[in-house]
């Protein structure tokens, strides 16, 4: 929900507060979440290192969702492309879980290692990859 000045009030059109809504129609199979790391300014940029805490398990978006099908719908993260550096540049990094292994691993340039799913939410995540349960 955002709020926004400055709106004309459709019966009496005097200016207004109003809230507005934005809601998705349909969910997909896989969930993309970009989180805003970067913030720009008019003569330089600025790196956003704020904790974002998100679930490994179970998310859930009903207050998004128009379709009240796709409101019961439950993601669990897979991946994670992560951030560390400035603007100016940095390094990726990569925390994917496997399939088959079920187990989660960072990838490192030629680095790959097994790691504890309680590494996975950091404060350099960019890229949040979610799969919708079937």
């Amino acid at each position: 929900v955002e709020e926004v000045e400055g709106v004309n009030c459709s019966k009496c059109k005097a200016k207004r507060r109003k809230a507005k809504y934005t809601r998705v129609d349909r969910l997909p199979d896989v969930l993309i979440v970009t989180l805003n790391r970067f913030r720009m300014g008019y003569f330089h940029g600025q790196k956003v290192n704020n904790f974002v805490n998100f679930p490994i398990k179970a998310l859930r978006l009903p207050d998004v969702v128009a379709n009240k099908e796709d409101a019961k719908a439950v993601y669990d993260l897979f991946a994670v492309s992560n951030h560390v550096g400035g603007v100016g540049g940095g390094h990726y990094t990569a925390h994917a879980l496997s399939p088959i292994a079920d187990k989660w691993f960072l990838f490192d340039d030629a680095r790959v290692s097994q790691v504890a799913s309680s590494s996975v939410v950091t404060q350099k995540a960019y890229i949040l990859f979610y799969q919708r349960r079937k």
